[in-house]
């Protein structure tokens, strides 16, 4: 029998030069990133093909390899080092649909990009090494090609967290083990992203919120040409349609006064406000703006006290690729 650790498993994402190209071989890598969770998933296309009988009996299915889906959730630390370099969760942010202006010394921004060009915003390679409960052994399993979407949660007196999921080439379970590789005494992006100051300002008003969530909306589009090499995606796309699809989030409103009216009479009259997010450990911060935010419609529930879900999306600001950018300093 061969038992494989669920929690027990390091990992490592990076960027793409070409598509479905692993940057990390031959590996094994030597920096790992801290995650919360991963997981890589391959996905199988059962066909029955019906055939001309008297039975009900079910006929034998075949089997076709598709893709694998690819979730994934890490602390969202801010950058790593200095001003001006890349949080641990670079390459995951580009895969989703964003594109990366570094200011030397000063800040890294990252706002979206409708082109899924290998450039702008190329796609990513996840290694996750799981432990062997049964010797000193890790199972190796590996996904190129990953697109995906993202969503960010920053919740008062809790960690502020980057999280996603997506498609990526298939590529099999691991069914053998290797020898595994040195754990690293530290991992890139380990630093607790603690929220304990959030100040979220929305058009004039400061709004007292408990958290803020925030989701990429794309539509994840699977491309099938025949020239796969493996499973049947040739590539991943990120798409979004002429309507829905958009970047939206939600707030979760404890002030049942000016807030909250400045909520309802901005999400009545169809107004856009400009949003401004910003959290800090005093040496690390991350600011979340978007210039036209509108709201939707509001709901409530009780906790003890009256607390209101605040859905909003985030549209356009003037040309467009400019809803949302998140800049570390």
């Amino acid at each position: 029998m061969s038992l494989i650790s669920g929690d027990r498993k390091i990992a490592r994402v990076q960027s793409e030069v070409t598509y479905g190209v692993d940057p990390i071989a031959p590996g094994p890598p030597t920096v790992f990133q801290a995650f919360r969770a991963i997981d890589i998933v391959p996905q199988q296309i059962m066909i029955e093909s019906p055939r001309a009988t008297f039975s009900a009996s079910g006929e034998r299915h075949c089997v076709i390899n598709s893709h694998n889906d690819l979730t994934w959730e890490m602390p969202m630390s801010g950058r790593l080092v200095g001003a001006g370099t890349p949080p641990a969760w670079d390459a995951w942010i580009m895969a989703s649909g964003f594109r990366k202006t570094v200011v030397a010394a000063t800040s890294v921004a990252y706002r979206p990009n409708t082109v899924g060009d290998m450039a702008d915003t190329p796609s990513a390679t996840c290694w996750i090494y799981a432990l062997s409960l049964e010797n000193n052994q890790a199972y190796l399993q590996r996904a190129s090609g990953y697109r995906g979407n993202l969503s960010i949660n920053m919740t008062i007196g809790e960690e502020a967290v980057i999280s996603g999921s997506g498609i990526a080439i298939y590529s099999p379970r691991p069914v053998s083990t290797i020898t595994k590789p040195s754990a690293p005494s530290s991992y890139e992006g380990a630093i607790c992203a603690l929220v304990t100051n959030l100040v979220v300002t929305i058009g004039a008003v400061s709004y007292p919120v408990e958290s803020i969530e925030i989701s990429s909306g794309w539509t994840v589009t699977e491309i099938r040409t025949g020239s796969a090499t493996a499973g049947t995606l040739t590539r991943a796309l990120l798409t979004r349609g002429m309507s829905g699809g958009r970047m939206s989030g939600s707030l979760k409103l404890v002030d049942g006064l000016t807030a909250l009216q400045a909520c309802i009479t901005a999400m009545q009259s169809g107004a856009t406000l400009a949003l401004s997010a910003t959290l800090t450990d005093g040496v690390r911060t991350t600011t979340i703006t978007a210039p036209a935010l509108q709201f939707g419609a509001i709901s409530s529930s009780a906790e003890g006290v009256v607390k209101h879900d605040v859905p909003f999306f985030l549209t356009r600001g003037t040309v467009g690729d400019d809803e949302i950018v998140i800049t570390l300093t």
